[in-house]
């Protein structure tokens, strides 16, 4: 609760106000938590400080100033400007109706609506069918938005400017909430509130710390140590190789239970799975599904514990994201002519692919996704010419674009070059690809690694997963949104609010980003077996059952408020 308790701590008249040592409290300048290189004067005091200005932390923001209009709030970003945080890399997000209806609370799904790609129908391919590019099913499946990075990150950036604005009166000044090129390094908390640093010096204190600094989050490596070890690096492997023996110092554990009827399991499709008992879904963190420190990031290896797998799934997964400026009806023939848009779903031999047809402007933004023990799956592929020197033909090895690599790696599996798919990646520019292998952090139902005390973990902080279920947005504008609600309920205090927090949402994420996992696995494997099986689903199963399986990570997402 944002505002019980409050002391002349607090009482400042601006976000960017310097507290000086007259006005500080006595006990919290007796607590020792400030720094030796930082006066009380250059001490910034909030309400709230959020770590991360990425989708997690503005929803929760938002909510916040939406609540309360007098709280103060200050983001650390550590991109370097505006432009940068918004910039259009990457890949698209997926707002599913259940989600848009946060943004209907907070007054911007008219808008998403209105400059987003609203959903229209998702269509299946297979890329070895020759008739039609390969578009063998289309399910109608309405209610959601699509949206590139960058213009989703510019619809809540300036939604924050617009509401900060309004609370001018109240202390805030839309101009500085967000304060750019502010990496957290460090992090000290006490019985009264949080104290954080930046790697510029710049000192805020706080009643407590959201954490939404992504993936290589420096606030869990700060506050949810587990052990020595818990050291994120954000420097990427240069091989395959090394992505694997990096890999294998994280080596999975078999469940209690295994066997032959555990392999079994893993050889079967998720929707065909026997329901688990409450005590299957909530392992106790001692028979986790991973054995690793549980805040290690790493390259997705080896999903499964089964041996069946590992020899397929050992060696890590590699994405292109790629967006081609093009009508999509281009390469689909039967493309919609309405507002409404597609997303493009389409697997075979160990490679898959989704695509997103946009209306505003048109393009289609793609990702491809392959093991990095296949061909072309290494960090850096190589091609073979032959050049004229003297009287002397040379072979010489240079390193193959990205494009070619991802063509090479449909190629191989055999992809015909006719295949939406194929022609897609063979029309997008050379410069709009970029390749890097998957992360993700081990699935985890214990509460204590997502809030302690008076910090919370949200989004790819708290629980980083595969982009393979379409469920890593969701989850986070989901966090923000429920941590927002609870931190502005007046009977709770801020411990209170942040237990019930994880307490609410810890065990949907960890469903999610176990299940994610799973299905990239399996798609992966590059088993004739699966590969079959997921074929025949796509095109024979009833359309309610396909239905449920994409929107299965919405019933996860049950948010607070």
């Amino acid at each position: 609760q944002l505002h019980k308790h409050t002391h002349t701590l607090y009482c400042v008249t601006s976000l960017c106000s310097r507290v000086g040592p007259s006005t500080m409290s006595s006990s919290i300048s007796a607590s020792g938590i400030l720094y030796d290189d930082a006066d009380d004067a250059d001490v910034t005091v909030v309400d709230v400080v959020i770590a991360g200005a990425g989708v997690a932390g503005l929803a929760c923001a938002l909510r916040i100033l939406q609540r309360q209009p007098d709280t103060k709030l200050a983001i650390l970003e550590k991109r370097r400007n505006e432009s940068e945080l918004c910039a259009d890399v990457g890949g698209g997000y997926g707002v599913t109706e259940k989600v848009l209806s946060i943004f209907d609370r907070l007054g911007l799904a008219d808008e998403a609506r209105k400059n987003f790609g609203v959903l229209g129908d998702v269509r299946f391919i297979d890329p070895i069918v020759k008739k039609r590019a390969g578009i063998v099913r289309v399910l109608n499946l309405h209610g959601g938005v699509t949206a590139t990075r960058g213009a989703m990150q510019e619809l809540l950036t300036d939604a924050l400017r617009e509401r900060t604005q309004q609370s001018n009166s109240h202390g805030n000044d839309g101009t500085s909430i967000i304060r750019y090129d502010e990496r957290v390094v460090d992090v000290k908390q006490d019985k009264d509130g949080v104290t954080v640093k930046s790697h510029r010096g710049t000192v805020v204190r706080a009643k407590c710390l959201i954490g939404a600094d992504g993936i290589w989050s420096k606030v869990r490596e700060v506050c949810f140590k587990n052990n020595s070890n818990n050291n994120v690096n954000n420097n990427y492997p240069v091989t395959a190789k090394e992505e694997h023996e990096e890999g294998q110092q994280h080596k999975r554990s078999r469940r209690s239970g295994g066997g032959a009827s555990s392999v079994l399991r893993r050889l079967t499709p998720p929707f065909l799975r026997r329901k688990k008992s409450k005590g299957e879904e909530h392992p106790s963190s001692s028979s986790s599904l991973v054995r690793s420190p549980r805040f290690q990031a790493t390259p997705f290896n080896n999903a499964f514990e089964s041996k069946a797998f590992r020899a397929a799934n050992g060696k890590g997964a590699i994405c292109w994201w790629g967006k081609a400026n093009i009508d999509v009806s281009n390469l689909d023939s039967n493309a919609r002519t309405d507002e409404f848009v597609s997303t493009y779903h389409t697997l075979r031999n160990g490679v898959s692919m989704f695509a997103t047809s946009m209306s505003n402007p048109s393009r289609v933004i793609w990702a491809a996704f392959t093991s990095a023990e296949t061909p072309s799956g290494h960090m850096h592929a190589t091609t073979t010419t032959t050049t004229t020197t003297g009287d002397h033909d040379v072979e010489m090895e240079e390193e193959a674009t990205v494009k070619e690599q991802v063509i090479a790696v449909m190629k191989r599996a055999k992809w015909l070059p006719s295949s939406f798919a194929v022609q897609l990646v063979d029309r997008t520019a050379a410069q709009d690809i970029t390749r890097h292998p998957i992360f993700d952090l081990p699935p985890s139902h214990d509460r204590s690694d997502t809030s302690r005390s008076r910090v919370a973990l949200i989004g790819d902080a708290a629980h980083a997963m595969v982009p393979f279920l379409g469920a890593g947005a969701c989850s986070a504008i989901g966090d923000g949104f429920s941590v927002a609600n609870l931190l502005s309920d007046p009977d709770l205090s801020v411990e209170e609010a942040l237990a019930t927090y994880s307490e609410r949402r810890c065990d949907g994420n960890a469903r999610n980003a176990r299940r994610s996992r799973e299905l990239m696995g399996y798609t992966l494997c590059g088993s004739r077996l699966l590969d079959s099986i997921f074929a025949s689903c796509r095109l024979h199963a009833p359309l309610g059952l396909l239905q449920h399986e994409l929107t299965i990570a919405d019933r996860h997402n049950e948010f607070v408020g």
